[in-house]
């Protein structure tokens, strides 16, 4: 919210020499073609929004933006500390909240220490390979069924009731769960599995 503020306020102050300067840039310039034409091709593209490393090599152009903002907007001191004090602030808090929500456990961390918990003999757990495979290394003892498909899952609710059997992720549709437990982590801090369901037939 105070990053939105601030550069709402500098845009502001700083529109009519903003345009003035632009309108001087030559559209034959190189760095500018070669900008517009990588945005085009990062957005319609490349998957932006899982592999966002395409936008770092832009960062430094786009980088002399904010920086000629606050240099205009440094020049109108009142105005300047009033909302460099609001973005601080804000910025502040939600660092330190990143910093406090990093060091609690992530959802596949609450998932190990769930089913480490259990104890159980003949325990079957179902996911797919990833997160068997984090399991797995963790040295969680269990006969790991992967789901790679809803054929597989389908063929999990033909198997005995007998079976001590934890699906992680996606409920079984034919079976009903004795108990569901789901896990959760801040996004911001790792997109990563944020949240994990746990079902237990």
């Amino acid at each position: 919210m105070g990053a939105t503020i601030m550069l709402l306020g500098m845009i502001a102050i700083c529109w009519q020499d903003l345009a003035e300067r632009f309108n001087k840039i030559s559209l034959r310039n190189s760095l500018f073609w070669g900008c517009v034409l990588y945005l085009t091709w990062i957005f319609f593209f490349q998957n932006v929004i899982y592999k966002s490393r395409h936008v770092l090599p832009l960062l430094p152009i786009l980088s002399l933006f904010p920086a000629y903002f606050i240099a205009q907007f440094s020049l109108r001191k009142r105005v300047f500390r009033a909302v460099a004090v609001c973005f601080l602030g804000c910025y502040s808090y939600a660092t330190l909240h990143l910093v406090v929500q990093h060091k609690k456990p992530s959802a596949i961390a609450q998932v190990y220490n769930y089913l480490n918990d259990m104890n159980a003999q003949n325990l079957h757990v179902a996911s797919t390979p990833l997160i068997k495979y984090y399991l797995a290394a963790q040295g969680i003892k269990a006969e790991f069924i992967p789901i790679e498909s809803r054929d597989d899952l389908s063929r999990l609710e033909k198997t005995e009731d007998s079976m001590q059997l934890v699906v992680i992720g996606s409920p079984l549709k034919n079976k009903i769960s004795q108990s569901k437990r789901t896990f959760y982590h801040n996004p911001y801090v790792n997109r990563m599995w944020s949240e994990l369901s746990v079902y237990e037939y």
